[in-house]
């Protein structure tokens, strides 16, 4: 295959990517922020392979392993390519993203079997917009170097986050510059309950439990998100 059309698939598939990154991380972080609430941040918690669950004090919850990220070159090894072999039920998910990637002419993602210098924030972003799934966490503890992403379904509600915990997690992305568009940020806030209003160079997201602003830059991207909170007297701090 020619070469330059070899890149112009790669930088097809990287916009692929980005897109469903910018839709699908917000909802993910704030996910796994709410998970981190209902258990508590010393939570026990763990996983097993062999038997494909993960739990979190005293809840086991099916997962399903994408694949493996090497700490040491920064490079992604689908589940389906690992040169251990894993039982089929568990990297299910990541045998219908080697459909996905063939159907839409990314044959080369299959060929390779990984993708090099990918953040794994960037991989379970798309593995949620394509597959669907309810829930995507990151664990962190195979080894000292590598890393896997694991889909982990989890039971709904998930407890509602206030605008500080909120704002962190969403101020946390900003500053990974992973996700600074503001329409996928209005729409993730009104899934989750709160009434966008413009305000000039400024949007105000109001909820029974607080209000977020989010301030825009001169190309209208997300610059700043902060909240506004009441102290004992009522004032807006």
């Amino acid at each position: 295959m020619d070469e330059n059309i070899i890149v112009r698939e790669q930088e097809l598939t990287m916009q692929q990517f980005d897109d469903l990154l910018h839709q699908h991380l917000l909802p993910q972080l704030y996910r796994h922020k709410a998970l981190r609430l209902a258990y508590g941040e010393d939570a026990p918690e763990g996983y097993d392979l062999h038997q494909g669950v993960a739990w979190y004090n005293n809840q086991e919850m099916p997962i399903q392993l994408l694949g493996t990220y090497s700490t040491n070159d920064q490079s992604f090894c689908w589940a389906w390519a690992s040169p251990n072999p894993m039982p089929a039920p568990l990297i299910q998910s990541s045998l219908q993203l080697k459909e996905w990637f063939s159907v839409n002419g990314m044959k080369h993602l299959v060929d390779a079997g990984g993708i090099p210098k990918v953040d794994p924030l960037r991989l379970c972003a798309v593995s949620a917009g394509i597959l669907n799934e309810s829930y995507v966490i990151e664990i962190l503890r195979f080894t000292n170097t590598i890393h896997g992403c694991i889909l982990v379904s989890h039971p709904e509600p998930l407890p509602r986050l206030t605008p500080h915990p909120l704002c962190r997690m969403m101020q946390y992305a900003l500053q990974q510059h992973l996700h600074r568009h503001l329409e996928p940020t209005l729409s993730f806030l009104q899934q989750i309950g709160f009434e966008v209003i413009q305000n000039g160079r400024h949007w105000n997201a109001n909820r029974d439990d607080g209000t977020i602003t989010i301030t825009l830059d001169e190309q209208d991207y997300v610059s700043q998100i902060t909240p506004l909170t009441q102290d004992a007297t009522g004032n807006l701090q």
